[in-house]
């Protein structure tokens, strides 16, 4: 059942991955990967906050794999940021290389753990 539950959590996560990152790099119409960036974050704080969430209620063990392995690993962009880097640094794009690395790896820590706070916060009232 796990399988399953992955399985089609990772593809709407995929989805809606390529539609967000997709809209937003093309409304913004720059080298800078910010669609990336995006889905990144969202898939950051999220990724904190389901976890805080998981760790304090009772959520059944498919609906935690749907959407923490499922969902945002289909949904975030580890290898695409990956590849987006390379491309940068062959462009010798080094500000915004140098720029993706430091907003994308920083801003993905400080909203796991923003995540994680609200959840805290959130599950107080519960």
């Amino acid at each position: 059942m796990y399988y399953v539950a992955i399985f089609f959590g990772g593809g709407i996560g995929s989805i809606l991955r390529y539609l967000l990152s997709s809209q937003i790099t093309y409304a913004m119409n720059t080298l800078y990967p910010v669609g990336t960036l995006t889905v990144n974050f969202i898939g950051s704080f999220l990724i904190g906050l389901s976890y805080e969430i998981f760790e304090q209620t009772i959520i059944s063990p498919e609906i935690r794999v749907f959407f923490a392995t499922g969902f945002l690993g289909g949904f975030t962009t580890f290898s695409n940021f990956a590849l987006e880097n390379a491309n940068l640094l062959r462009g010798t794009e080094y500000q915004n290389l140098a720029l993706n690395l430091v907003v994308q790896n920083g801003g993905g820590l400080i909203l796991a753990l923003t995540g994680i706070f609200c959840a805290r916060f959130i599950l107080k009232f519960i």
